[in-house]
């Protein structure tokens, strides 16, 4: 192979590469590296496909494999780093973005990265000396500046977020991932039109770790269209809390004049069907034919709810009293000790993203783990977790533990 024959044919799978033709890309790297199996920039550029592609132990056996090549380039390192970061495995990151800056301590946005992991570790006082760091090295892009922005968030540090959040879309205006997180900080200071405005940037298409996805994205209802006899399909997104939340929006398209089409999780069809007679609800994998959708949680922004008019303050859901009586009548009317419902984990969809990873890894606890701040001997707990496993009845079992999930 003639060094111009190679250096044509990396620079068309780079070119693939960033195309966002990941997979032709992959092909045309496998088959060079048949050839020269010891080529670091085309190892390298595999990894960065692999990467792309989510396959992520791939990524890393390829690093890991240039290393013993060349172990003094700072960039592989911190190439595993991220790989190891994105895998969860922030102490192997952490030794990573720490051998990368060994290697170069001029490089800010090592110490950026490096930053990420103790802000994971909730160490913030480590996470804001190395973000300054890495500002004082000149630093000045807007994943730093979003990074700053979500840690002075987790502080309550509010004024300084949004000074972050603005310099970051300053530099970056329509990254739908910034925009998406800057709604958060709109709705915490209650800026409710702006924050739920931007909260549509979730099903946006250029947005990472989607969990909200359009049925028809030409059918995406907007602020103004008449609904008069309109059929409306709204869509079920997200926890079983947002729903609970959100079904309050419900009546108000009927008043509109919509004939209104909801699905829910089957959980859920019991307690809104009793609260809503009229609504039709549908369960997963039931149709209907629509003139237009929309994700229930977008209904704040169509209303253009403020927190001052944020409706049905006083109570929007219903239980059958019969249900009720036999429920109390089963497990609380002889019990006299104090009655404490609890949950320890979230339910996510399968296939949940590496944003859904994380956030079931910073919102979960292991029962076993959750059970030993319980060992007052005056109350009596409920499990109110859906989809427990074998290991968790048992133990719920074991510690006489009702489980009403």
């Amino acid at each position: 192979m003639n060094q111009i024959s190679s250096k044509k044919q990396i620079s068309h799978i780079y070119t693939l590469y960033t195309n966002s033709q990941f997979k032709k890309a992959e092909k045309l790297a496998l088959e060079f590296l048949e050839k020269d199996s010891h080529n670091i920039t085309v190892l390298n550029l595999l990894a960065i496909i692999y990467d792309a592609l989510d396959e992520t132990d791939k990524a890393l056996k390829l690093f890991l494999q240039i290393l013993e090549i060349d172990s003094a380039d700072y960039a592989i390192y911190n190439n595993l780093g991220l790989l190891y970061f994105k895998k969860l495995s922030f102490n192997k990151a952490k030794e990573m973005f720490e051998k990368a800056i060994a290697l170069n301590k001029a490089d800010a946005v090592l110490y950026a990265n490096l930053g990420n992991v103790f802000l994971e570790e909730i160490d913030y006082d480590k996470a804001r000396i190395l973000y300054e760091k890495a500002l004082s090295l000149g630093l000045n892009t807007y994943q730093i500046y979003h990074s700053m922005a979500k840690f002075h968030m987790i502080l309550n540090e509010y004024k300084e977020a949004e000074n972050m959040f603005l310099k970051a879309i300053e530099l970056n205006p329509k990254q739908s991932d910034l925009l998406f997180e800057y709604s958060f900080l709109c709705l915490k200071q209650k800026e409710y039109i702006k924050g739920f405005d931007l909260y549509r940037y979730r099903y946006d298409e250029t947005k990472t770790d989607k969990q909200t996805f359009l049925t028809a994205k030409e059918k995406l209802l907007k602020k103004g269209v008449n609904l008069q006899n309109k059929k409306l399909f709204l869509s079920y997104e997200q926890g079983f809390g947002d729903m609970i939340q959100f079904v309050r929006y419900v009546p108000m398209f009927e008043q509109l004049g919509a004939k209104v089409y909801v699905m829910v999780s089957k959980l859920l069809f019991t307690l809104f069907k009793k609260s809503y007679p009229h609504i039709s609800f549908l369960l997963e994998g039931q149709s209907v034919l629509y003139d237009y959708h929309m994700p229930l949680m977008d209904a704040a922004y169509f209303f253009e709810t403020e927190y001052e008019t944020i409706p049905y303050g006083n109570g929007y859901l219903s239980v059958d009293k019969q249900d009720s009586q036999n429920i109390y009548e089963q497990y609380f009317i002889y019990e006299t000790k104090k009655k404490i419902g609890i949950v320890w984990r979230t339910n996510l969809v399968s296939g949940e993203s590496f944003s859904k990873q994380k956030e079931r890894t910073n919102r979960n606890a292991k029962l076993e783990d959750f059970l030993t701040y319980f060992d007052d001997s005056d109350i009596q707990l409920y499990s109110l977790q859906v989809n427990v496993n074998d290991e968790e009845r048992a133990l719920l079992n074991k510690k006489n533990i009702v489980s009403l999930g």
